[in-house]
């Protein structure tokens, strides 16, 4: 084809000379899009006009989809978006749980995120990803959990402090029943060796994750955490590990020896940690208020104390912490038989504590780990075990005496119902005089001085007495106050007989079922009517 050249010579553009002629008469009657010699062919326009309206079709697919299902537009911003965009979106799919799964591998790669901030929100929410996974409704749940803590592990050589911890700290939440051993044991050891990272916020986060772990592993063994405890430098991971070291149930009375020392001699935020670590060692939230019958069960859940913890915890028991020695008596309560050297060190202690008592400066947790009421229960629960106990009846006496507060005259009160009359008859008239001040425990006072009253004045000179007061606890319209008086009455037999009329009265009047229905067998009992002894009343409605 001859070109021909542009206006100005031969230096201008040239241009084939098919571009310029006329179309011919045959190709003007062509249909636009189509070519001569026949098909049809696609100008610039045309294709501009496909690859939008293309576009507009993935677009609305895009949107639609992302409207439909959230994680999809927060995955995309994870990957693509700015720093702050980025932050937001691994937050937003955290807040999604179980449903953001479809956005695993954007979350794996953002914990390698340049911005800090974006990698730690990243470690939470593949943690969050695990929530709720059940592998009898997902056969890949097991392997789903298994490649979150695989990569949560390897985020934990992350050069930053920040996104380390948060992976130690992840590792834990992220632990599951439906793991295996191989895997809690491959976890175990990664956390452990993290307890020597250089950072604090790591070793504590690590210190945390393996108190989870010691829940799903009963053979996990603690003394990495004992380690931690006795020689980290920082007292954040020392409390950490103390905190954790409650959920371990091998070496059991190990740990209770160390965090009992810590307790007596260690920082303030440590201390708090050991205590409610052997808190939890207990089994109980609340011991102090729980049945005895709850207090036994939560610890047949438990490995028994064995002797070898005793002569320690005789010694912790003269420590200058009162939390150290009220854990100490409750630890030697647990160890029952084992624990009858103990009897003499433990009234000793009660007998500081009370010669200390000023009522002007109360020291202590006067409602749940008091020294006076862990030693008053310890003794109370060592009654059978040593002749020896009976000496602490002038102490416990002396307690109800100084009109103490708080849980000490309940427990006390409990402690001396489980002597017998001949030796706890001295007590009936401190009983008396806490039945009439009736303190602040109010009807759980009242109950347990009814309890011993019914259990120690029958048959001792003591006994008129007894019946007087406990008629004149049968004034009022408290149905748990006559119940437990009503009892108390039927312990005493025929020699009850001054208590019928009132009884009869309240057995007939509109006091709620349980006040009448201990009245009721109060008086069937004292009359001879019935072989057995007084009903527990059912509890109101």
């Amino acid at each position: 084809m001859r070109p021909i050249q542009g206006p100005g010579g031969g230096g201008g553009m040239k241009f084939p000379i098919r571009v310029l002629r006329r179309r011919t008469s045959s190709e003007a009657n062509l249909l636009p899009g189509e070519a001569p010699g026949g098909g049809r062919s696609f100008g610039v326009r045309t294709m501009m006009i496909l690859v939008a309206a293309s576009g507009a079709v993935i677009w609305a697919g895009m949107t639609v989809r992302e409207a439909m299902a959230p994680v999809h537009l927060w995955a995309r911003r994870l990957r693509n978006g700015a720093a702050d965009e980025r932050l937001a979106a691994a937050w937003d799919l955290a807040m999604l749980g179980g449903d953001a799964k479809a956005a695993f591998p954007s979350l794996a790669a953002a914990l390698g995120d340049p911005d800090e901030r974006v990698a730690v929100a990243a470690a939470w929410a593949l943690v969050k990803l695990q929530h709720g996974a059940k592998p009898s409704q997902d056969p890949q749940a097991a392997d789903a959990a298994r490649e979150t803590l695989a990569t949560l592990i390897e985020a934990m050589r992350d050069p930053r402090p920040a996104v380390r911890e948060a992976a130690a700290d992840g590792l834990g939440h992220a632990l599951t029943p439906i793991l295996g051993v191989a895997d809690l044991d491959r976890n175990a050891g990664a956390l452990l060796a993290t307890l020597g990272d250089e950072s604090d916020g790591v070793r504590a986060a690590a210190a945390r994750s393996l108190g989870v772990l010691a829940g799903l592993a009963p053979t996990l063994a603690p003394e990495g955490l004992t380690a931690a405890l006795e020689r980290d430098p920082s007292a954040p991971v020392r409390a950490a590990a103390a905190l954790s070291l409650g959920s371990f149930r091998a070496g059991r009375d190990a740990i209770a020896v160390r965090l009992v020392r810590a307790l007596g001699t260690d920082e303030p935020e440590v201390r708090d940690a050991c205590h409610k670590s052997l808190v939890r060692q207990a089994g109980l939230r609340d011991p102090l208020f729980s049945s005895r019958a709850a207090i036994e069960a939560a610890i047949r859940d438990f490995p028994p104390r064995t002797a070898a913890l005793v002569p320690e915890m005789i010694k912790t028991l003269a420590s200058p912490e009162p939390r150290a020695r009220s854990h100490a008596a409750a630890i030697l309560r647990e160890s029952g038989p084992e624990a009858e050297s103990s009897v003499p060190a433990l009234i000793d202690m009660l007998r500081r504590e009370v010669d200390s008592y000023d009522p002007a400066r109360p020291t202590g947790d006067l409602s749940l780990w008091d020294p006076i009421v862990q030693g008053a229960q310890a003794l109370g629960d060592l009654v059978d075990v040593s002749p020896r106990t009976v000496e602490a009846i002038p102490v416990l006496i002396s307690i109800l005496e100084r009109g103490m507060y708080g849980a000490r005259p309940l427990k006390t009160t409990e402690a001396l119902a489980r002597f017998g009359p001949e030796d706890a008859e001295r007590a009936v008239p401190m009983l008396l005089g806490a039945l009439r001040r009736e303190a602040p425990q109010g009807d759980l006072l009242v109950g347990a001085v009814c309890e011993a009253l019914g259990r120690i004045a029958p048959g001792t000179p003591q006994a008129d007495e007894a019946i007087a007061g406990l008629i004149d606890a049968l004034d009022g319209d408290r149905p748990a106050k006559v119940a437990n008086a009503s009892r108390a009455l039927a312990s005493f037999g025929p020699s009850a007989k001054s208590a019928l009329p009132r009884l009869r009265e309240l057995a007939a009047s509109s006091l709620k079922s349980s006040g009448r229905s201990a009245a009721l067998s109060a008086i069937r009992w004292i009359e001879g009517i019935t072989p057995e002894g007084p009903s527990e009343a059912e509890p109101d409605p």
